[in-house]
Order: structure tokens, then sequence, then C-alpha cells
């Protein structure tokens, strides 16, 4: 869709997809470190409110770095979430960074391989949540256990930023 979308709507749907992938990858993020953070501190105490304030800007921070001025984080952004409070629910937010993250890595291999791969896809398809996931992608050619896999998948991400960045560029007046 974007190939065929004239300037201006791409720039807005790429503003969509970005959106949602940078809060799926960069804020789950944030939210798996707190998660790690309160685990790790319950296994000594129970984290009074200024700590778990404290464990969700320092979650915050490591995530997105320069990317979010100190000023715009947010402490209590654990309250309204209430998978930390059910019991069975950790990591609740992983699957979808997971998800995103796999999915663009797939997308990169057909962006590599083209039509050819489109049976490889169809086995793929098929065999989810028959095995476990580095079976089902190993099936396909795909060793999930690589980090040069999930930088592949970033690098999708990271062409539509450059895309959109192109994009906001041409709408800025001279």
């Amino acid at each position: 869709m974007l190939a065929t979308a004239d300037p201006e709507s791409a720039f807005t749907l790429l503003e969509g997809i970005l959106m949602e992938a940078t809060q799926c990858v960069v804020d789950i993020y944030s939210r798996f470190l707190f998660e790690s953070a309160v685990f790790e501190a319950r296994k000594t105490h129970t984290p009074p409110v200024e700590e778990l304030r404290a464990m969700m800007l320092d979650a915050q921070e490591k995530a997105y770095g320069d990317g979010l001025a100190a000023e715009t984080r947010h402490a209590d952004m654990w309250i309204n979430k209430s998978h930390y409070y059910s019991v069975g629910l950790h990591y609740y937010n992983f699957p979808y960074a997971f998800g995103l993250l796999f999915g663009l890595g797939v997308f990169q291999k057909y962006q590599q391989e083209g039509a050819s791969f489109l049976p490889a896809y169809d086995a793929l398809l098929s065999r989810c949540g028959s095995d476990t996931v580095a079976n089902v992608a190993a099936s396909v050619g795909i060793d999930v256990h690589r980090v040069d896999y999930w930088r592949g998948a970033l690098q999708v991400l990271r062409a539509e930023i450059d895309e959109f960045v192109t994009l906001a560029d041409r709408r800025i007046p001279s």
C-alpha cells in the first residue's frame, strides 16, 4: 500500500505504523524492565510506592534514552495496568513485542527472497501453534536464536523511519 500511496497518504500511514511499532517495541521494553525490577525487589521485600515509581522512571530512561524527555516520563505508569497485579500474567506485554519483531523478521526474509519465499511462508503459518517458535521458524530457515535475525527485523522499522523522515522533510516549507 505504501508503494502506491501518494506522499501525504504514505506519510499518514507511516506515522500510524511507527506510532504502533514504537509503542510495541520501546514502551513494552520499558514495561519489561519495570517488571524485571519488581520481581527482583520482591525476592527480598514488598516495594513501597516510591520505589515502584523510581523503578518505572528508571525503566523508561533505559528504554527510551534521550527519545523521551525526562520531564515527560510517567512515574505512575504502572498503576493503571491490571496485569501487574494478576498472578500468572508475568511479562504480559512480551508477546506483543515478540510478535511484531518476529513478523517483521519474516517480512524481511520475504523482501530478500521474493515470491520464492511464499511456499515457506504458507508452511510457517500452517505450523504455528503446533510446535515451539524456534522449531516453526527453523522449518523455514529462520533461527530465532541469532541476534542478526532480530536486528534484521529492526532494520525493517529503520527503513520505515527513514522514509517517514524523508516525507516529513518534504512537508516542511523551504
